[in-house]
C-alpha cells in the first residue's frame, strides 16, 4: 500500500514539474520596436541580420534564432516580430536599442506567420492583431484596438492599410 502511494506521489510530482516547465517556456508573439539610430545598428550589413542578433543574444545557443523571427519591419517602423518565452522577453528588455515591446497584457497575433514568395512580383499580405487581455471593471477594453495590413506590391514597397495607435497606462 505504501509503495502505491509513493509511486502516485512521484508521478504527480513529475507531472507538476513538466507542466510548470512547459508553461514557463510557452512562446508568444511580440513585436519589438528598435531605435534605428541606435549604437548597435551600424555593426550589421543588413537589417534582418541586426534583428537576428537580438534573438541570438537572448535565446539558448542550441536553437536557431531565425526559426523564431517572424518578420522584419523597415517601412512603418524599425523592428521585428518574434516568438519569445517570458525569460527571453526579460533578457531582450535589457539590451540596448530596444525601445518598445508589446505590453504583457496585449496578445499579438500574426497570420500567416511566414510569407513564402514563389515567383517575382508576387503579392502577399498578412495581418497583425493586438487584443487586450486586460479589462476595466465594467468589462470594457482599456485601450483602442487596431489592425494592420501590409501588402507587398509590385514595386516592392510595403504599404500600411490601417495604422493604429495604442495608449497604455
Amino acid at each position: 500500500m505504501e509503495l502505491v502511494t509513493l509511486k502516485t506521489r512521484l508521478f504527480i510530482s513529475i507531472l507538476f514539474i513538466v507542466l510548470v516547465s512547459v508553461c514557463a517556456n510557452t512562446l508568444q508573439t511580440y513585436i519589438v520596436q528598435l531605435n534605428p539610430q541606435g549604437v548597435t545598428s551600424s555593426s550589421f550589413a543588413s537589417k534582418p541580420s541586426w534583428h537576428l542578433s537580438f534573438l541570438e543574444q537572448t535565446m539558448s545557443s542550441e536553437e536557431d534564432a531565425s526559426s523564431r523571427l517572424l518578420y522584419s519591419y523597415h517601412s512603418a517602423m524599425e523592428g521585428f516580430a518574434a516568438q519569445l518565452s517570458e525569460s527571453e522577453l526579460e533578457s531582450l528588455k535589457m539590451l540596448p536599442d530596444v525601445e518598445v515591446m508589446a505590453p504583457k497584457e496585449v496578445k499579438v497575433r500574426v497570420k500567416p506567420q511566414r510569407l513564402i514568395f514563389t515567383h517575382i512580383n508576387q503579392s502577399l499580405s498578412y495581418k497583425v492583431w493586438f487584443i487586450s487581455r486586460k479589462r476595466t471593471e465594467k468589462g470594457k477594453m482599456s485601450f483602442a484596438q487596431g489592425q494592420l495590413t501590409w501588402v507587398n506590391s509590385n514595386n516592392s514597397f510595403n504599404r500600411v492599410k490601417s495604422p493604429f495607435s495604442v495608449t497604455w497606462k
